[in-house]
């Protein structure tokens, strides 16, 4: 979570949905940024694992109807991912606990917080505004490169 805040556009205010692979130990390779969306199925590069991160502004953290049947194909598929996270600015709260709670018919999991920038700087904050201002041309252009 922390890497996708950082350095995935999480920290922008801007919606993306980004595919950590990282291990158990927190140890990332990489993220891949899905430019359509969450995909009908992920595709973790390597064999670390994939953790899925939605973020979401101003959408808040609770799983709708369609998250939740997304996580039941993605936790049967081919490659299911660690986790999915779906964030809104530095809240998030993870689908797949959210399942496990609803399938034990329990009270689903609070939002957990991160604190924001670990290393300081990251990404200033007139980057994080351009990133806003333009993300619509951003991923415009990223869709139409990765659609063919």
């Amino acid at each position: 979570m922390q890497y996708v805040w950082e350095w995935s556009l999480g920290s922008c205010g801007v919606p993306t949905v980004v595919g950590v692979n990282a291990d158990l130990d927190g140890f990332v390779g990489c993220a891949f940024t899905y430019w359509h969306g969450e995909p009908a199925q992920p595709y973790p590069i390597g064999s670390l694992g994939e953790f899925m991160v939605s973020c979401r502004p101003g959408e808040g953290t609770v799983a709708t109807e369609a998250d939740i049947a997304r996580w039941a194909a993605w936790e049967y598929g081919p490659q299911p991912p660690r986790d999915w996270l779906i964030v809104d600015e530095t809240r998030f709260r993870s689908v797949s606990a959210t399942v496990d709670a609803l399938r034990r018919r329990s009270a689903i999991p609070d939002e957990q917080n991160i604190v924001g920038d670990w290393n300081g700087g990251g990404l200033d904050p007139a980057l994080r505004a351009d990133i806003r201002n333009n993300w619509r041309e951003t991923r415009r252009r990223a869709q139409q490169r990765f659609s063919a």
